[in-house]
């Protein structure tokens, strides 16, 4: 069973008993790819983002979302290299907002009372 930490002295967060490194890479090409769907959104190539969102999400575990969020909301800012200008407030819309969607544990919801730290 993983040991769930959070350590959240100013902008420092220690992931999931050392699975940060390993969620690095997810969180950059996450990162890239939604701003390219944000930009086929403004070259008008696709209209609804839904799909993409849903097809963008299913390949990661819960586990998985609720760690590429934490990441986001306490980053260091060589997490934010990968986010450009024009897309920062849509990505920030959705780390809040939308992947806590898809986040049904409330063990791995850090707004939650429930949820789990060493």
């Amino acid at each position: 069973m993983p040991q769930y930490l959070k350590d959240y002295n100013n902008e420092g967060v220690r992931l999931f008993d050392g699975h940060r490194l390993h969620i690095v890479p997810f969180y950059r090409t996450f990162c890239m790819t939604l701003q390219y769907l944000y930009k086929a959104i403004e070259d008008k190539v696709i209209d609804d983002i839904t799909l993409y969102r849903n097809i963008l999400l299913a390949q990661f575990s819960e586990h998985e979302i609720a760690l590429l969020r934490i990441m986001y909301l306490y980053r260091n800012s060589e997490n934010l290299m990968f986010i450009q200008k024009r897309y920062e407030k849509r990505i920030d819309h959705f780390f809040k907002e939308t992947m806590l969607e898809y986040i049904i544990s409330r063990t791995m919801n850090t707004e939650s009372d429930c949820f789990v730290d060493a």
